[in-house]
């Protein structure tokens, strides 16, 4: 077949949604399939990773531009407004998929092209990955008491017309749950389809002696979404007896973090984790903690995780579906102080810890890539035939 895999852009250093979309172009090129990909911007280390991958670029103006100063809020309102839909993106598009001319478009996150993308490939076999609540508000993700005013219902409104007839893809039936009871109901088709994840690194399973303290890591954007906030207070400045905290990622908290590293001898703060960084980073630590404060449609950190073999502290909220608390991990509801108690109940028993890592291991086979892969490709072929 031959596939466009549409992404609003490439931002360095990548995040989860920008990996899966790279990663899907380059499985699908890999067995056979003619494969491009659409977006509004990238960098240099994207286009060196598509080999064999067609690429057509839109450099579209965003706000939310990687490295610029934050804009005033008429500035970011006025984008949002014009994001809805953005008619300079039309022709881009139209131009796009007659050049390439795909059997099926898989579009990814829509921001920065507007609804409009989804006009311009209407007639073309069309299938949809929510990977967050953007559909919903322009914030990746939201908690379900999130105030939508109408302008924003009236955006939901548009988008759903735009996307009648499109096949939706929900990595979660809870994803797909909170869009329902939010008020989503477009009468596209609707697939729960979970993601599936590989590493590209894997680390040494060493023999763990002595006394040593149990090693906690945070890998992500250092943001209060993420729950960052709501780590540093639950760790506090003397930290947990008996364990270790190591924070790696950026974003707007870096400077809280680096505070309370400076603060507290047990936690340390590593800079942003590349990939070549993550082997060494899950080696050397026991269990990832993952407070998010808002649902999350994936959690790639908990993904790498578990493929890793190493148990997950992870907040009820935002806990992906294949972290099951007792199995490989503990779910935890509530704030800072609930989040301490589940981190020290691990540090209290090994055994626990050791048994949780276990199912981790067990758990990784429900993540497998190629399977994943081969889903899609079904899905592709009954889209395309419809």
């Amino acid at each position: 077949m031959r596939v466009a895999v549409v992404h609003s852009r490439f931002r360095s250093p990548l995040g989860g949604t920008e990996g899966y979309s790279l990663r899907l172009a380059r499985s699908l090129r890999d067995r056979g399939h003619d494969v491009a990909i659409a977006t509004g911007s990238t960098g240099r280390e994207v286009v060196e990773e598509l080999d064999g991958v067609e690429l057509f670029l839109l450099p579209v103006t965003n706000v939310y531009t990687p490295g610029t100063a934050r804009r005033s809020l008429p500035l970011r309102s006025i984008w949002h407004t014009i994001d809805v839909f953005n008619p300079s993106v039309l022709p881009w598009i139209r131009r796009t998929l007659a050049a390439f001319h795909p059997d099926v478009v898989h579009t990814q996150n829509f921001q920065g092209l507007s609804g409009a993308l989804f006009a311009g490939i209407r007639p073309f076999p069309h299938v949809h990955t929510v990977h967050d609540s953007t559909l919903l508000h322009p914030r990746t993700v939201l908690r379900e008491d999130t105030h939508r005013p109408p302008p924003l219902r009236t955006r939901t409104r548009l988008l759903e017309r735009l996307l009648n007839g499109s096949t939706m893809i929900f990595p979660s039936r809870g994803l797909l749950d909170v869009h329902r009871r939010l008020g989503w109901r477009t009468s596209s088709s609707s697939v729960v389809l979970p993601h599936g994840w590989e590493l590209d690194w894997q680390p040494q399973t060493r023999r763990r002696g002595g006394k040593r303290p149990l090693r906690f890591l945070f890998l992500g954007r250092l943001s209060a979404q993420k729950g960052i906030p709501r780590l540093l207070q639950a760790w506090g400045e003397g930290g947990i007896e008996g364990a270790e905290l190591r924070i790696a990622g950026d974003g707007p908290h870096r400077g809280l973090v680096q505070a309370a590293a400076g603060r507290s001898p047990s936690l340390s703060y590593l800079g942003w984790a590349f990939e070549e960084d993550k082997a060494r980073l899950f080696e050397e630590i026991d269990v990832v903690v993952f407070p998010s404060t808002t649902p999350e449609g994936f959690g790639l950190t908990c993904a790498e995780a578990i493929l890793c073999g190493r148990p997950v502290v992870a907040s009820k909220t935002a806990c992906p579906e294949f972290v099951r608390d007792g199995e490989n991990g503990l779910l935890v509801q509530g704030g800072p102080d609930a989040l301490r108690a589940a981190m020290t109940r691990l540090v209290g028993d090994r055994a626990l810890v050791s048994t949780l890592a276990g199912g981790a291991r067990n758990t990784a086979a429900e993540l497998d890539w190629d399977r994943h892969v081969d889903r899609l490709q079904d899905l592709y072929a009954e889209v395309r035939t419809a």
